[in-house]
């Protein structure tokens, strides 16, 4: 795979199940570093499913997605998930410790994981009750927000090239949604990476430099 600037390329030309909604058609766009994409559109018009083939969950038969020039068709999929990550809504958190939850089995430095706090407004519960403080089976003993910062914390401490929010921040209040979506802003200027997220709250797009609209076709 190409090691020079980072682009991402798409060219849909269709994909999607025909009577269901969601049929995505001729989305031809190319993103490169720094650049931050709200992709925009109705409830069925496939976000989410373009948000995926852009993971290479779905493979695309009618054109390809190009990531710095190689068809992620043709990429590892260690080597793909090492440049894009994505958040959803509903987050996945374990049972054990916040540290685990954070690391996943890999490792990780404390000055790391604290920046990866602080930079969704978690650092204050972290401190509060410690890397080692026990989280239930599926967050039970977490708001939806923190289970949201903490899934979110998760991806930014890894420093994805790409990074992919699908109503990531859907759960949380306007205060501490506008201050991680600040933190996220700086991540990708200090990086060069880019920036794709969807969301209900439109005041989110001021932060992005391109708008994607998606048409629901059936």
């Amino acid at each position: 795979m190409g090691q020079g600037e980072l682009t991402l390329s798409v060219d849909i030309f269709e994909f999607g199940w025909k009577g269901k909604g969601g049929l995505l058609k001729n989305i031809h766009e190319e993103f490169k570093a720094g650049d931050k994409i709200f992709v925009q559109g109705e409830s069925g018009a496939g976000k989410s499913t373009f948000l995926k083939l852009l993971c290479g969950f779905y493979p695309v038969r009618e054109g390809e997605i190009r990531l710095n020039g190689c068809n992620i068709a043709e990429i590892e999929e260690e080597e793909l998930f090492r440049y894009i990550k994505i958040q959803f809504q509903e987050s996945i958190i374990l049972e054990g410790s916040l540290r685990r939850n954070l690391e996943l089995g890999q490792s990780f430095s404390e000055e790391e994981i604290w920046n990866a706090l602080e930079m969704v407004n978690l650092s204050g519960f972290a401190k509060e009750n410690g890397l080692e403080h026990l989280i239930a089976e599926n967050g039970k003993n977490l708001s939806g927000g923190q289970k949201q910062r903490l899934a979110l914390a998760r991806v930014l401490l890894r420093k994805p090239p790409i990074l992919i929010l699908d109503e990531a921040t859907s759960a949380l209040d306007e205060e501490n949604e506008q201050e991680i979506i600040k933190n996220v802003n700086r991540y990708v200027e200090e990086t060069g990476a880019i920036l794709i997220l969807t969301s209900h709250r439109e005041a989110l797009k001021k932060i992005c430099n391109k708008t994607l609209f998606l048409n629901s076709s059936v």
